[in-house]
């Protein structure tokens, strides 16, 4: 809810939001809720799937408010360096863009660290608003906290459109996340590891299937494979016409839970988690070799 707040905040229409694909499926409809115009930029493997600043700069018009970031990324898990980020504030900077940034992982990391952009360069504050919550780090999906740093202004007008919506989080959750917050952190940093591990089988078995590829995400806890290979290839007699079908033949006819990438920008692809033990992810990578094998 906080990103919707944001984005009802400062975006109206006649504005456009750049919005770096694939993204998180949510983003353009917020902004087409708030009456702008999603811009997206398409991003490519070479790149890590990550934008580069020469594309950020293509994609901006004299109607550009704002640029949408996440990362670590949902889906693809990838995370921007310093270096990365400091080329896309530039641009930024130069054409007095407000962020979005959206650093709901930003605990989740593996051999990488985690910068936020509004780190990179202190003055640039007053054009950046921070997302995060207690969802990710603190599996805490359910108790629904969000939250949102930026400059006062903005965030005036968020509080404004907060209490005419939803008003405040319960308070049960608002303590449940102070506990998170201010208690041992041990358990993030167990689960950090937990997820590397996760993270280094699934990749390695993906990228044994024919037809898959896979990058090796950063950070989150999904992965995102490329598998439009197999696009064309029938299993008993039904074609694969895209991510929605391949989807939807692993759920009906191999039982494994996917999501297309077509809703976040990038039908190429499907997202899957490993949020969920090992002795799962091996059974439905079983089933997804399985099924594989059976295309013609």
């Amino acid at each position: 809810h906080s990103l919707y707040n944001v984005m009802q905040a400062i975006l109206e229409e006649g504005d456009e939001a750049i919005i770096p694909a694939p993204y998180w499926v949510s983003y353009p409809a917020m902004v087409k809720c708030a009456g702008a115009t999603p811009v997206i930029v398409n991003t490519e493997e070479k790149d890590g799937l990550k934008m580069r600043p020469d594309q950020l700069r293509k994609a901006i018009t004299d109607r550009t408010k704002c640029l949408i970031l996440c990362s670590p990324s949902n889906p693809t898990g990838m995370v921007y360096t310093e270096a990365e980020l400091k080329a896309v504030a530039e641009v930024c900077i130069e054409k007095d863009l407000l962020v979005i940034s959206d650093e709901i992982y930003e605990k989740l990391v593996f051999g990488v660290p985690f910068t936020s952009i509004a780190t990179i360069a202190p003055k640039f504050r007053e054009r950046i608003v921070v997302v995060n919550g207690a969802s990710k780090a603190y599996a805490m999906t359910g108790w629904r906290i969000g939250y949102a740093a930026g400059p006062k202004e903005i965030m005036t007008a968020v509080g404004r459109m907060q209490s005419q919506s939803t008003s405040n989080a319960t308070s049960i959750a608002q303590y449940a996340t102070i506990a998170a917050l201010d208690g041992d952190q041990g358990c993030v940093e167990k689960m950090r590891v937990e997820y590397a591990k996760r993270r280094d089988y699934i990749v390695g078995r993906l990228r044994k299937i024919p037809g898959v590829a896979c990058g090796e995400p950063q950070g989150a806890f999904y992965v995102f494979p490329r598998v439009s290979a197999l696009y064309g290839k029938k299993h008993q007699g039904k074609e694969i016409t895209g991510s929605n079908m391949m989807a939807e033949m692993l759920l009906e006819r191999a039982h494994i839970a996917t999501v297309p990438g077509s809703g976040f920008g990038a039908d190429d692809y499907i997202r899957l988690s490993y949020a969920t033990s090992m002795e799962k992810i091996e059974k439905g990578l079983d089933r997804l070799e399985k099924f594989v094998k059976e295309l013609s």
